[in-house]
């Protein structure tokens, strides 16, 4: 597990870090940390690697924990931001950017140990890899609601962000790992049965409650496609 922890007084950042490593031996959870006292080299090395976990203090004197937290859901939806911090009151904002957890100064190894064997279950979901202009995006298979092709781009509508990539609809189509999971509704459109809550006549009602409609040529084979699903699902595959 390859972990970032970012707070300007190292002294804290590494107790903080012989924490972890503590609770990752316990756990038989290998982990490799890194301690960044500067916002900016620990942005600049975030879109460079592909961190598990990122540690952040929500108060430094140099930027907010949380305006940071949100310029890094911009780019990446899934890495878990546990937020290291003296009080409770940031728990409405962090909720904005989907915080995994927060530690209340001192941190517990009680608190260290279930947070590590949650991003350890996390991890083995699939992820896709994108390319988007010179930064790398990494986006969870489950967190796709669903994605259209645009010119000569594709929207990819997550539960967190909309990215706009220059790729051809194929090759987007291409990268899904599980695709029992996705069906073509319409023309150069495609959506992830995961986060279907319902299906009324000719729409998907998705969990965000947007209504995709689906194309009457279509509607035959998604009853098939989706039963297909739904009986995979309930076996567990």
């Amino acid at each position: 597990m390859n972990i970032a922890i970012l707070d300007d007084l190292y002294t804290e950042a590494e107790s903080l870090k012989h924490l972890i490593q503590e609770c990752g031996e316990d756990n038989n959870i290998i982990c490799q940390i890194n301690i960044y006292t500067s916002p900016d080299k620990f942005y600049t090395d975030f879109t460079k690697n592909n961190f598990s976990a990122l540690f952040i203090d929500i108060l430094m004197p140099e930027t907010n924990g949380m305006e940071l937290a949100r310029k890094i859901r911009k780019i990446n939806d899934f890495v878990p931001i546990i937020f290291v911090t003296t009080e409770k009151s940031y728990a409405l904002e962090g909720y904005e950017v989907q915080a995994f957890d927060y530690l209340i100064k001192p941190p517990q190894k009680e608190r260290i140990s279930n947070i590590l064997n949650r991003i350890s279950s996390s991890n083995r979901e699939c992820i896709i890899t994108i390319k988007k202009n010179r930064q790398t995006l990494h986006i969870p298979e489950n967190s796709i609601l669903y994605a259209e092709a645009r010119g000569h781009n594709v929207d990819i509508h997550t539960t967190a962000n909309t990215h706009t990539v220059y790729m051809s609809f194929k090759g987007f189509t291409e990268l899904l790992p599980n695709k029992k999971k996705f069906f073509i509704y319409n023309r150069g459109a495609v959506v992830n049965f995961e986060n279907v809550s319902k299906i009324s006549k000719d729409f998907f009602i998705m969990v965000n409650d947007e209504h995709l409609h689906i194309s009457r040529s279509k509607i035959a084979e998604m009853k098939i496609k989706y039963a297909e699903y739904a009986f995979e699902k309930t076996r567990g595959n």
